[in-house]
């Protein structure tokens, strides 16, 4: 007699546990470097687009004598003049916002990337960064001791800047504290050097808007204290940013911002994850001299 035996057809449940066990092993293997993948490109496209607009910034410039005013929020894009208590126009560079609310305007400062004529960007006219949020643009508040009004924003207030203190305009020269007869040796009338916009290695110390102001320590805190504008991104963590010493620091309203490598949140200042760029008085004097901007 013989027997037939009936092949039973499919996995037993503990086969396809095990199957499940290896797939999540493969999948978690493929999704942790593609996440890191997503946020290196997101990190690159920031420091591309920052890049682009430094020097959308700088063209500008060239072009009309003046860099533009940052926008502010629910202003499409443009730039932002001040309304009040007086109106700010080119001729004085009045701005609604320098630097993160400023003087005239509690708004961050954004790119205005419709008067730079910047693309793409967001349905408000915003320039954005690789997590889609918009870029942030600080510009110095430095004025013209003659006139009071902002050199930087105002039509040829680069070129003519502190009138009535040189034989002829000093221009850039006064900006940074020097004579124009005289250009390596300042002299006591013009010594004040125009501390601009500060960029410091950490939010620790930094006072009046500057790195450090004690001579033996200020060295080692300061990066820069010749930036005219800076441009930066709030990072990942844009949504909840700020919480750390450091990032807070470029969420005020002085003329010091921090920039370092990232930061987790054990780090002694907290997080930091944002992502900047300056431009130096020095880059926009080389700058506008070669489009006849400036003498």
């Amino acid at each position: 007699m013989k027997t037939s035996l009936t092949r039973q057809l499919g996995f037993t449940l503990i086969e396809l546990a095990v199957v499940m066990v290896i797939l999540a092993l493969l999948l978690g293997g493929l999704l942790v470097p593609f996440s890191m993948q997503m946020e290196l490109r997101s990190v690159s496209t920031t420091k591309t687009t920052i890049e682009n607009v430094k020097e959308a910034l700088i063209g500008y410039a060239m072009a009309n004598g003046r860099f533009p005013c940052p926008a502010v929020a629910g202003a499409t894009g443009v730039e932002a003049f001040a309304t009040a208590p007086t109106a700010g126009t080119a001729a004085n560079g009045i701005c609604a916002n320098f630097i993160n609310g400023g003087v005239f305007s509690f708004s961050p400062g954004f790119v205005p990337g419709v008067t730079l004529g910047i693309t793409p960007t967001d349905a408000n006219g915003y320039v954005l960064d690789g997590w889609n949020q918009p870029l942030r643009y600080a510009i110095s508040a430095v004025t013209d001791d003659a006139a009071l009004t902002y050199v930087f924003t105002k039509s040829s207030g680069m070129k003519n800047a502190y009138t009535v203190g040189c034989p002829t305009n000093c221009g850039m020269s006064w900006i940074a504290g020097r004579d124009k007869s005289n250009a390596t040796t300042p002299t006591p009338a013009l010594v004040n050097n125009q501390t601009l916009l500060s960029v410091c290695a950490s939010a620790t110390g930094i006072t009046a808007g500057t790195c450090n102001n004690a001579p033996t320590t200020s060295q080692a805190n300061k990066i820069s204290s010749s930036a005219v504008l800076v441009v930066y991104s709030l990072g990942k963590n844009f949504a909840t940013g700020g919480t750390g010493t450091d990032e807070a620091a470029n969420l005020n309203a002085d003329a010091a911002f921090i920039d370092h490598t990232p930061t987790p949140t054990d780090f002694a200042n907290g997080e930091y994850d944002d992502i900047m760029s300056w431009v130096a008085s020095s880059t926009v004097f080389s700058r506008l001299v070669q489009a006849g901007q400036l003498p």
